[in-house]
């Protein structure tokens, strides 16, 4: 749990960096290429972080109809 939220913290991190870099270059008129880079590893992790966090309580869903479905159809005699 510790690990994944390091990760999304990183992810938000790169991506206000690409965000703050493409403003930045725009203004100077350099080039901006970098940061699309941060901003697109950024949205990755974040979107891998989230992905992830849905595949869980999916799986927890699932887990808790098993439970239900086994309740419901009572003792098999």
């Amino acid at each position: 749990m510790r690990e994944s939220r390091l990760l999304s913290w990183v992810g938000w991190v790169l991506l206000v960096i690409g965000v703050v870099w493409i403003n930045w270059a725009t203004l100077l008129g350099n080039e901006i290429g970098a940061g699309w880079w941060y901003l697109g590893m950024g949205g990755l992790i974040i979107w891998s972080r989230q992905n992830a966090q849905q595949r869980r309580e999916i799986k927890h869903l699932r887990e808790e109809l098993a439970k239900m479905r086994c309740e419901f159809a009572g003792p098999t005699t």
